[in-house]
């Protein structure tokens, strides 16, 4: 893999609109300066070609990263990428959501829309730094909200908050309305590990890696 890095935003809060910088500063837990989020969800990298299949300017998918690979859709979930200093492990394809439908068709955007990762090494990326496949394979995590969250539960051994569970899974926590229905078509010994609570709080406090 050869590219380069060609535009960097930071999201200083959710929703809000994005800012382009020239570096940005990044530890095991996110994104310096960027809103909060869950940790399989640190940043968005997106390549240029989205951008020019969408005939959109860089931002507007609402990416951290825009890097000049084509190809940056097929790597494997678990893929390491070196990106100036910063080790990012990719995690999933990012899921159209309601912030960006009117820039394209929902379907149209299905594994299009970037590819989230889980920084688990910190430093710098600027504009003009490469991007380098480290050649280490981490697990892979599913996309779908159904297999990503049996993954995680497979993997813990004591219970979890669900809204814990969600944010841990990169999740938004609307989906904790439908949640109980999902886990019901799990084995009862999965099932039983999410505890349901009358207020949700993410806390972020379940780990995955």
């Amino acid at each position: 893999m050869s590219a380069i890095v060609t535009n960097l935003f930071i999201k200083r809060s959710k929703g809000a609109a994005l800012t382009p910088v020239e570096t940005l500063e990044a530890t095991i837990t996110g994104v310096t300066g960027n809103a909060p989020c869950g940790p399989l969800r640190h940043v968005l990298l997106l390549p240029q070609s989205t951008l020019q299949q969408f005939a959109l300017p860089a931002g507007q998918l609402r990416e951290n990263i825009v890097v000049d690979h084509p190809h940056l859709h097929d790597f494997e979930s678990g893929t390491a990428l070196r990106i100036g200093s910063v080790t990012v492990r990719l995690t999933f394809h990012c899921e159209p959501c309601g912030r960006v439908i009117d820039k394209a068709r929902a379907s149209d955007l299905i594994h299009h829309r970037g590819y989230l990762g889980q920084i688990i090494g910190g430093g710098r990326i600027s504009i003009g730094d490469s991007v380098q496949d480290l050649g280490v394979q981490f697990e892979t995590i599913p996309y779908a909200v159904k297999d990503r969250v049996r993954w995680a539960l497979e993997r813990q051994t004591k219970p979890v908050k669900a809204a814990d569970l969600l944010f841990a899974c990169g999740i938004p926590v609307c989906y904790s309305r439908a949640l109980p229905k999902l886990l019901r078509t799990f084995p009862g010994q999965l099932e039983s590990l999410v505890v349901f609570e009358s207020h949700k709080q993410n806390t972020g406090q379940m780990a995955l890696v």
